[in-house]
């Protein structure tokens, strides 16, 4: 990639050891020169203060799920 970024939107703390953020991934192809911006949801999990899982989801409502929020938005 010629250009890679992440952008985030929105924490929620779920529990005291895991969250869930949402943000785009913005990049552009070395060769092609397409840019594409993805949406995306990260679930973390913490243990001892270092994160120990880290899920990357396209879906909401399947990244809700993964949170432990219920999967209906």
């Amino acid at each position: 990639f010629d250009r890679w970024a992440i952008e985030l939107d929105e924490r929620v703390e779920v529990a005291a050891n895991r969250c869930l953020m949402s943000g785009t991934i913005h990049f552009r192809g070395r060769e092609s020169g397409i840019e594409m911006d993805v949406p995306m949801y990260w679930v973390f999990e913490f243990e001892e203060g270092l994160a120990r899982r880290l899920l990357n989801i396209r879906d909401l409502d399947a990244a809700r799920e993964a949170a432990g929020l219920g999967g209906d938005s």
